[in-house]
């Protein structure tokens, strides 16, 4: 992970358009929009599942913050409840501060800057548009990615309450203004 992030600054300073970052000049702009409650749950998933990872390299039953620092240094791994409401409310209250449960708008923007915008539950579609639009991606083949959350160590969407659903969409109310949902 460490060299992933590192490889991704790398790029920005190469291709990045100073002027309209996250953009390259002249660029066609394609993005992915996710539901955020699924969002949610998939960082809460992906932080549980790596900080666990991150542990069973160390031996450790408890990684310090120290430690997980040392380990990853560009890493933003943090150890999470084991209950999804106290996720929730250390998320809303400012106690859990990871980029993983950002806002969408906070990395995509406004939706008018993009020439596509792509609902997750249409991943397969975007796959097929850059396969024939080389000439923006300038990739000849493309690797199928399956991103999906397990939910082993929190509930589903289908397993939340209302409440919890609802508490998590105020986290995101802004996505929800701006039209970042997967409708």
């Amino acid at each position: 992970q460490h060299a992933t992030k590192i490889h991704r600054i790398e790029e920005i300073k190469k291709y990045g358009y100073q002027p309209d970052l996250p953009f390259r000049r002249n660029s066609y702009r394609v993005t992915v929009s996710r539901d955020p409650i699924k969002r949610f749950l998939s960082a809460c998933e992906y932080l549980k599942d790596e900080y666990n990872r991150q542990r069973n390299i160390t031996g450790k039953d408890d990684l310090n913050e120290k430690e997980l620092y040392e380990l990853h240094k560009l890493s933003d791994v943090q150890r999470l409840p084991k209950n999804i409401d106290d996720v929730i409310n250390g998320v809303w209250n400012g106690e859990i501060q990871n980029s993983h449960f950002y806002t969408q708008t906070h990395y995509l923007g406004n939706r008018g800057q993009y020439h596509q915008i792509y609902p997750m539950n249409r991943f397969g579609d975007l796959l097929v548009f850059l396969k024939y639009h080389n000439e923006y991606t300038g990739t000849e083949s493309l690797t199928k990615v399956r991103n999906k959350s397990s939910y082993t160590n929190y509930p589903s969407v289908e397993q939340l309450t209302g409440g919890q659903k609802k508490r998590i969409m105020r986290i995101y109310e802004e996505d929800y203004d701006y039209g970042w949902t997967e409708n």
